[in-house]
């Protein structure tokens, strides 16, 4: 696990050096089941971060760094256009008013994915406005938004197995009945009527 996060911030410092702690050495402790990580203190201040400064430096991530292999994924297991470098991370504000980004678990993927995260309420649709003043939407960009829904369910399933007691799953569930009712219309309509493909009906559970 440690080992994974740790080429992680490598990664993500490779391409900006002020994005993440820098990292020095991960290692198993002697004589018992415990890892360790050595990075940068870096003190906290703003949460979340100030967004105007922080869409743009992710923006330069996700245009900036390159997959090695071509590929998209990650060469190192972690925990939690292959051109797009994906923190998968926590982000906050410096105590310099500069925005940095911890607990990293990267992989190169489709640069929109990290935006799917912005769609929780906890986090301000202002976020999304000014990333996409830096970095131009996917095309096609009639589908931003069914793409931005779906990006967000990995988040909040995440949330909905953290946090017991919070509403995810219902908000989760309504997202998952949206994208089935836009893009598999003719499936939704056959589920939600009780119907099988051969018209026989069957109870909906």
């Amino acid at each position: 696990m440690c080992e994974g996060e740790f080429e992680s911030m490598k990664a993500l410092n490779s391409v900006i050096s002020t994005i993440a702690p820098q990292p020095w050495a991960w290692g198993k402790c002697k004589n018992e089941e415990s890892y360790f990580m050595i990075v940068d203190f870096r003190e906290v201040g703003e949460q979340p971060p100030e967004p105007i400064k922080f869409t743009a430096q992710l923006a330069e991530l996700h245009k900036k760094s390159v997959s090695p292999t071509g590929k998209f994924g990650f060469n190192f297991p972690h925990h939690n256009l292959p051109r797009h470098h994906h923190p998968d991370h926590r982000c906050v504000g410096g105590l310099l008013g500069e925005p940095f980004v911890f607990d990293a678990g990267s992989f190169y993927g489709h640069n929109e994915y990290d935006v799917g995260n912005w769609r929780a309420p906890r986090l301000s649709l202002v976020y999304m406005r000014h990333y996409k003043r830096n970095f131009a939407v996917s095309e096609p960009e009639d589908d931003w938004d069914g793409r931005n829904l779906l990006y967000s369910l990995r988040f909040n399933i995440g949330t909905a197995i953290l946090i017991p007691g919070c509403n995810q799953r219902e908000v989760v569930f309504e997202d998952m009945k949206e994208l089935c009712r836009t893009y598999c219309p003719d499936d939704w309509r056959n589920f939600t009527q009780g119907l099988r493909e051969d018209g026989e009906e069957e109870e909906v559970v």
